[in-house]
C-alpha cells in the first residue's frame, strides 16, 4: 500500500492517494502506526500524523521499542516533545 500511496502522490492520483489515507485510517493500530507516521510526515498529512502521534503517547509501553527507536529524530521530537 505504500508504494500505492507513493504512485499516486506522484502522478496526481487524488482519489487514488485518498483512498490509501482512508484505508491507513480505518488500519492504523501498535503494529504499523510507526510506519504510517513516517509516511504521514513524508507527505505532510499533518490529520494523520497528529492521529497516529496520539497513538504513540496513548500506547507507548506497548509498541515494540525497537521501532520507536528507529523513527526518525524529527518525528520523535515532534511525538514526544511538542
Amino acid at each position: 500500500m505504500k508504494n500505492i500511496l507513493k504512485f499516486a502522490q506522484r502522478f496526481g492520483f487524488t482519489e487514488l492517494y485518498e483512498a490509501c489515507w482512508s484505508y491507513f485510517k480505518e488500519n492504523i493500530g501498535l503494529n504499523n502506526v510507526c510506519e504510517i507516521i513516517q509516511m504521514a510526515d513524508l507527505c505532510k498529512n499533518m490529520q494523520m500524523k497528529e492521529k497516529c502521534k496520539q497513538i504513540v503517547i496513548e500506547n507507548k509501553a506497548e509498541i515494540e521499542q525497537a521501532k520507536l527507536e528507529a523513527l526518525p529524530k524529527n518525528i520523535l521530537f515532534d511525538v514526544f516533545v511538542l
